[in-house]
């Protein structure tokens, strides 16, 4: 195992020494969930740059670079099973960290479900060139919805973890189901109607006919709590809008539509640059709920808009506190994995204070750790 170790540097034309800290982890620290966020700080250094890299993994996010702001930074790494020998450089400043990661043994987990209609068209897998403005280049032509729910199922367990812990209740967040090779398992299951049939029932008769589909299918398991993603929708040309948009969570059960999905990441190693995309996206058809209508904005809602749907799942109400993940909160997603918000029609962005970061507040967190899904 790599010791903890400091490589620091003397900058000649500053006559100082550049030094890197990770502020929330230790040497050899073990973690039951695959995706970390290290967060430190660059003390005495120049460059602008931090560069992560995992020599343990053969996986696209191995490494990862990032911005500094205020000498802090905040970086998105996957491990792979068992120990990870991390380093953390920014210039020629360096220093090395390793992180075992242990696969979680709770027998409670939640399984991923990517739902289609009885035709299963795929009317969400093209994204209508209405729906977006500006530099559609950025944009990909297809949705790649397993790809999108894994990459957000990761980010909700990360963000749960990480939101406990800074409440004081340690790492704990819910398990996924994997493969052999450690990948995050995506059911799929088609429905017994059509898209059009589906759409013609309110969201609340929708669910709960999805609801039951589920429990009588293949897919259901009495250990899992399901997130559910609806990867159907009609758009109507006419009234400029999509039906089939959903977002409800109940009974162990969320879920949440694929019209704004495409907005999501398909890998870890994207997730940053999502974060970070001011992109104008129009609001005629996939509007963040805050209406920022710009694409960080966009994955910010959607990623937390999934994760507030589980936390009904989870057995949690809605709040008023207005940083809560059970209330408008979700909208800031995006800050716990950032130091700066990049400008929208609402701001002009730039740095938050972190009491401004969505949390598991004083009146969620003592709940959702009682919850079997939670270890």
């Amino acid at each position: 195992m790599l010791a903890f170790y400091f490589y620091s540097c003397l900058v000649a034309s500053e006559g100082s020494v550049s030094k890197i800290t990770v502020e929330n982890y230790s040497d050899a620290e073990v973690v039951r969930y695959p995706v970390v966020l290290l967060r430190g700080r660059v003390e005495g250094g120049r460059n602008e740059t931090v560069v992560v890299e995992n020599f343990s993994s053969s996986l696209p996010s191995r490494i990862v670079k990032t911005e500094m702001f205020g000498g802090r930074f905040k970086a998105l790494m996957e491990l792979t099973e068992g120990a990870n020998h991390l380093s953390v450089a920014s210039g020629v400043a360096r220093m090395d960290i390793t992180l075992i990661y242990r696969k979680s043994t709770n027998k409670h987990f939640v399984r991923l479900i990517s739902f289609s209609d009885l035709t299963d068209t795929g009317k969400n897998t093209d994204i209508p060139v209405e729906w977006l403005k500006g530099r559609r280049s950025s944009f990909p032509s297809e949705l790649n919805l397993e790809g999108r729910l894994r990459t957000a199922a990761l980010l909700w367990q990360t963000a749960t973890a990480e939101r406990l812990y800074d409440a004081g209740y340690g790492r704990r967040t819910f398990t996924l189901e994997t493969d052999s090779e450690g990948r995050v398992v995506v059911w799929k299951q088609r429905g017994k109607k059509t898209c059009e049939e589906y759409c013609a029932k309110s969201e609340a008769e929708r669910f709960r006919e999805i609801y039951n589909e589920i429990l009588s299918g293949a897919t259901y398991d009495k250990n899992a709590c399901f997130f559910v993603l609806i990867a159907f929708g009609e758009k109507n040309e006419v009234l400029e809008q999509n039906r089939g948009r959903m977002a409800l969570g109940a009974d162990n059960f969320a879920m949440i539509d694929s019209t704004a999905f495409f907005s999501c990441p398909q890998d870890i190693s994207e997730a940053s640059d999502f974060f970070l995309d001011s992109t104008e996206v129009s609001n005629l058809w996939a509007h963040d709920s805050a209406y920022r209508n710009v694409r960080w904005a966009l994955t910010a809602s959607t990623l937390g808009a999934g994760l507030h749907e589980l936390g009904h799942a989870f057995g949690l109400g809605h709040l008023n506190d207005p940083n809560d993940f059970m209330s408008r909160g979700f909208d800031r997603f995006n800050r716990i994995f950032t130091l700066v918000e990049p400008a929208s029609a609402l701001s002009q962005g730039g740095e938050f204070e972190d009491e401004d970061v969505v949390e598991w507040t004083s009146l969620t967190a003592p709940k959702l750790i009682r919850s079997p899904w939670i270890e």
